[in-house]
Formats: structure tokens, C-alpha cells, sequence
């Protein structure tokens, strides 16, 4: 069996793992029988376990380094690679990818390896030639991208009341509620939604004369390209330098909001300043995300001006403003270190994490004196000589309670058990949103690292 090749890309930190793939082999070929089956929606509930890991993966990797990743061409140019250090060929053609696309999607490989446990077992496999790049790769790129449109309905829903926020009156003029039809009440079609999705450097002309910009830009002939920076990265108070547009760049308040919907929780979301410690349920929790980063920003960004934006849904064309384009021009210019990036993290790490160099890897602990289990050791040291002299007497004054805590303990057994059988159907499981951006992740580890092995 050829062994995995040492990949240099860093496991990304998480406060769990991802389920591994354990157990003998056939549990291996109950992974690809699960597979093949889930593209025809017949993947039992038990065995979609094992295909967890694959689509948690593609879902955090979407919000935090590229929604617009095609995990079917990574599998295919990964496995190329590994295939070809093993000495062997793979049975599929290898697309002629450009160079960054070919290092994009082998990141993402490279990504995907150190971050599931024994992912080696299943890339041993002979199958491997044929199931994964056409059938893994394309339930990865449904869950990329049910993760995008799951986020882009939460911030649909809320993103006026973060508007409002921002306003100098605190309110939408004319007032919009978020039943109204996002086609014809947003975008272009409402003054101050359109004065924030406006390139700055369109904004002092769209101030004088917006039926005329407006019309420009419907017409098409006046372009909005993803390559421009809006006016809501900008605060309202600060004027538009053309000859130096990263004067105030990102300081507006607007992404911020959305920034902490998505990774912090919709609890954090009503302010722009730091209140308090993360929940554990929220993206940022769950998966070790402990200060902005480049894409992480550039994602909060987008998704704030989709959310004004007149378009329906995720997939919709934008005329113009392509997201992908967006995308990629924000990320460009955050990964530049310089004096303007460091400031702006320390900025934003301040009022998203509570700190300019992002959330502490671990809580301060106060000391408060020795705790129990100090002073019983300390008990039992001293006590050494006479061990077991009253243990007579502690079992039998405590064994009707110990009994109690058992009977008690096996009644929230069963319950969690039930709920557990209740939670989870498949890939999408409980993907809702609204619930500190918690949707479609692995909610708990029942099954944990036995997934594999419970499909038997």
C-alpha cells in the first residue's frame, strides 16, 4: 500500500477533530458503496457519517479561503500529483490548468490531507483512479456551495437591520422590511443601499444626480467592476482619495456586522465594538478561527454586498460585478503585509475577537487556592498509611445516592441517544440559518471516530 505523501500544508486548527477514517478495510469499501449511492440519494443515514468529514471540510474551507473553489478539479490535480510519486498514472485526463489555478486547487488538496485523519486509507485504495475526483469531488462542491447560499439567506435577512445601524438616523428612508421582494426593493432601487454598493469613487457624482447614475448603470453604460472598492468600506465620514484609496479602506463599519454573523454568531452581530466572549456554538469556535485573516474579510465583504444587492440568490448573475472577481481583488490587497494591513487586523481584531492580536489561544484561569482535588490528594498522601479505613463506611452511606446518580444517568443517556438518531439525515443535516452560524456543521461527535466503522 503506498504510503502518503508528506504534504506542507498546515492541518488548520480546530477545537475538534474531523471524523477520521478508521477501521478495517472493508469499512473502506463501505465508504465507496456510501458514495456511489449518495449520488443517487440513497445514502442511509448511519453510512452518510462517514462522508462527514469531506463535506465539513468543504464547508469551512469555502467561508474561510474560497467560496468559488472547484473541489472536483482539486481531486483531480491532487491525486495526479500523489498518484505520479507512487510512480503510477491516474485513469482520469488532467485538465490543462494554468499555473495559479493548478497551485490553487493543489492548496486546497494539500489542505484537505492534513486536515482529515487517515485520509491515506482511502487514497490507497485501487478505486481511487475512478470514485473520488467525479463523486467525492462533486458532494464537496455541493456542500461548498449550499454553505454560500445557506450564509448569503442569513445575511439577506438581516443585513438592514445592520444598514440601519451604520445610518446617521439609525433607519432606512424609505423604510424596507425584510419580507419585501429583494429584486425589486434593494439594490439600485433604493437610494441608500445604492450609496453604499456605489464604487467610492462614484460616490460624490451619484450624491448629485442619482436618477442619472442609476440609469447609467442599468443601461450598462457605466461598469461596476469587482475590482472597485465600495463606498460601505468606507466610513461615511471619511472622503474618497482616488490617488490614495487605502485611506480608511475597510474602516467602515458595515462588513464588520457581517463579519460577526457569520463567524461569531448573530448574538455578536448588533455591534460594531467587542461584548464579551464567543459562544461555542459559533463558526469561529467550533473551527479554531481566532482573528481575521485576507480571505475571511474578503468573504464578510462580499456577503454584505450580496445581501443589498437586488439579486435573488446566491447563484444569480450580477451584470457586471462579478463576486468571483470581487473576491479575489480583496483577498489580493489584505495579503499584502504592510503597515496599512497590520493596522487594519489590529482594528478589526479588536472589535470582532476583543483583542488587536485576535482571541487568546486559551482562557486566564485566576488562582483560587488548591481545588478538590488537590486537598484529596494531598488527603490521600498523608492518609497513606491507613488506606482503606473507612471504606466501609463511605460505601454504605453513599451507595442509595450513587444508585440515584446512575438511574439518573442512564435516563439522560437515553435521551441524548434519541435525540441523536433525531439530528442528522445526512450532509446537509440541520443546515438552518440563524443559529450562530452553526448550520451543516457536525454537531457533535456521536459516532466520532467510529464513523467508518459503525457503517459496517
Amino acid at each position: 500500500m503506498p504510503c502518503l505523501r508528506n504534504s506542507s500544508a498546515s492541518p488548520r486548527p480546530r477545537s475538534r477533530s474531523p471524523l477520521p477514517i478508521v477501521g478495517p478495510s472493508s469499512s473502506v469499501e463501505t465508504f465507496y458503496r456510501c458514495l456511489a449511492n449518495g449520488t443517487r440519494g440513497k445514502t442511509k443515514r448511519v453510512e452518510s457519517k462517514i462522508l462527514q468529514s469531506f463535506s465539513e471540510f468543504a464547508r469551512w474551507y469555502a467561508r474561510s479561503k474560497n467560496p468559488f473553489i472547484v473541489f472536483e478539479n482539486a481531486w483531480v490535480v491532487g491525486l495526479h500529483n500523489w498518484v505520479g510519486e507512487q510512480g503510477e498514472t491516474l485513469e482520469i485526463e488532467m485538465p490543462n490548468f494554468g499555473e495559479s489555478d493548478s497551485q490553487l486547487y493543489q492548496s486546497a488538496f494539500d489542505m484537505m490531507v492534513a486536515s482529515i485523519p487517515n485520509i491515506g486509507r482511502i487514497l490507497a485504495e485501487p478505486v481511487v483512479n475512478a470514485g473520488l475526483p467525479t463523486q467525492l469531488g462533486k458532494m464537496m462542491d455541493e456542500s461548498r456551495g449550499s454553505a454560500c447560499a445557506i450564509d448569503a439567506t442569513h445575511i439577506k435577512s438581516s443585513i438592514l437591520t445592520y444598514v440601519a445601524l451604520i445610518l446617521p438616523d439609525r433607519r432606512l428612508e424609505p423604510p424596507l422590511s425584510h419580507a419585501e421582494s429583494k429584486e425589486l426593493s434593494r439594490g439600485w432601487r433604493h437610494p441608500q443601499l445604492a450609496a453604499l454598493l456605489i464604487p467610492a469613487k462614484y460616490l460624490r457624482e451619484y450624491g448629485c444626480n442619482p436618477e442619472q447614475v442609476t440609469a447609467e448603470i442599468d443601461s450598462g453604460s457605466r461598469v461596476i467592476s469587482g475590482r472597485d472598492f465600495p463606498a460601505f468600506l468606507y466610513p461615511q465620514d471619511i472622503r474618497y482619495n482616488e490617488k490614495q484609496p487605502q485611506v480608511g479602506l475597510f474602516r467602515g463599519l458595515l462588513w464588520l456586522h457581517t463579519f460577526k454573523a457569520l463567524f461569531t454568531g448573530p448574538s455578536s452581530a448588533g455591534s460594531a465594538e467587542f461584548r464579551g466572549a464567543l459562544t461555542r456554538s459559533c463558526q469561529a469556535t467550533r473551527n479554531g478561527l481566532r482573528r481575521v485573516t485576507p480571505e475571511t474579510i474578503a468573504y464578510a465583504a462580499l456577503h454584505t454586498y450580496f445581501g443589498m444587492s437586488n439579486a435573488k440568490e446566491w447563484r444569480t448573475d450580477m451584470g457586471t460585478f462579478d463576486k468571483k472577481i470581487f473576491f479575489e481583488a480583496m483577498v489580493s490587497i489584505l495579503q499584502r503585509e504592510n503597515r496599512w494591513q497590520r493596522s487594519l487586523f489590529k482594528w478589526a481584531n479588536t472589535k470582532i475577537f476583543g483583542n488587536p492580536d485576535g482571541a487568546t489561544d486559551a482562557p486566564q484561569v485566576v488562582d483560587q487556592g488548591p481545588t478538590d482535588v488537590d486537598i484529596f490528594l494531598q488527603q490521600i498522601d498523608d492518609d497513606a498509611g491507613s488506606e482503606g479505613e473507612d471504606e466501609g463506611a463511605v460505601s454504605s452511606g453513599n451507595e442509595s445516592a450513587i444508585g440515584s446518580i446512575a438511574s439518573q444517568q442512564g435516563h439522560e443517556s437515553s435521551v441524548e441517544n434519541r435525540g441523536s438518531n433525531r439530528g442528522e439525515s445526512g450532509v446537509r443535516g440541520a443546515e438552518e440559518p440563524g443559529r450562530d452560524g452553526n448550520e451543516g456543521e457536525i454537531s457533535g461527535n456521536s459516532g466520532g471516530g467510529d464513523g467508518l466503522r459503525d457503517a459496517e
